[in-house]
């Protein structure tokens, strides 16, 4: 830990910034893969953004899919209030899983096309089928 705080406050731009009695509590780390949760709508609510998936970010999809997921969410919402709930939810929760899969298959190909490292974990890793 100590060597880490050291690190940052060595770095050009973060550095300068934490000034001086700055605390440093340390690292965490947490999963960044990609998720989708099932069942996306139920009596009541519908998740959207994040609470209903997540993109690695990599893929810099993250905050686009959030918005987008919103708005269908929103419709969701607004059919459920109009007394089409079942059909709402059954909607939006094809599209969601519809969207998740094509970028399941996208990010697929992306790492597919990356042949140089073969037996290093990261790419083992992504090249293992989910």
């Amino acid at each position: 830990m100590p060597d880490w705080a050291a690190r940052v406050s060595r770095t050009k731009l973060i550095g300068p910034g934490l000034g001086q009695g700055a605390v440093l509590l340390g690292t965490h780390t947490c999963s960044a893969a990609s998720t989708l949760i099932s069942p996306l709508a139920g009596p009541g609510w519908v998740a959207a953004g994040d609470a209903a998936y997540a993109f690695e970010p990599l893929s810099s999809q993250g905050i686009a899919k959030a918005l987008r997921s919103g708005c269908f969410a929103a419709y969701c919402a607004l059919d459920s209030l109009n007394g089409k709930a079942e059909t709402a939810r059954a909607r939006y929760e094809a599209l969601v899983q519809g969207e998740f899969t094509h970028y399941r298959a996208a990010l697929a190909r992306h790492y597919g096309a990356e042949t140089r490292w073969p037996e290093a974990e990261f790419w083992r890793r992504r090249l293992t089928p989910a």
